[in-house]
């Protein structure tokens, strides 16, 4: 995410008991933010990025999504 300008970090989670993991973030140069959700026990990846400006947006995406997390 850091890679992505997400440099702003929040509401980080870890549940080893239900195995899952969230990290939310945010850039402080852009309007921009991500989360990132792992449910090891139901098998899903739930990935969100919001912002402003439609074309940083879709980027962010699309190197969040190919990247190894």
């Amino acid at each position: 995410m850091q890679e992505q300008g997400i440099d702003r970090f929040y509401d980080d989670t870890l549940s080893t008991k239900n195995r899952v993991g969230k990290v939310s973030g945010s850039s402080s140069n852009e309007y921009l933010s991500v989360e990132i959700e792992c449910n090891q026990k139901m098998g899903i990846t739930v990935l969100g990025v919001a912002g402003l400006d439609n074309e940083l947006t879709w980027k962010t995406y699309e190197a969040l999504n190919k990247a190894e997390w």
